[in-house]
């Protein structure tokens, strides 16, 4: 499950190849695009610092995460630059 933000990146991830009506300059930015990224078990990933891969999630998870973040179990927000949002 992924937001349309992210719907070529699996799509092409999945199948390795571009929608029939992309241009060959488009195909070439998709490649460099998805350089990063991971698709595992339907779950797209992005390849982070030090080799660590970070879960792309939908708009609705943000609230959740948040919460759990500050809220949940380990509290507080000790390391500000491990929390990363993409937000388009």
């Amino acid at each position: 499950m992924v937001d349309n933000y992210f719907t070529d990146n699996v799509c092409f991830l999945s199948t390795m190849m571009a929608p029939s009506e992309t241009t060959v300059v488009q195909k070439k930015k998709l490649v460099v695009k998805v350089a990063d990224y991971q698709l595992i078990a339907w779950s797209l990933y992005k390849l982070g610092a030090y080799g660590t891969l970070r879960r792309c999630v939908v708009e609705h998870e943000i609230p959740t995460i948040f919460v759990e973040a500050h809220d949940g179990i380990t509290g507080g927000n000790y390391a500000g630059k491990a929390v990363t949002t993409l937000i388009n």
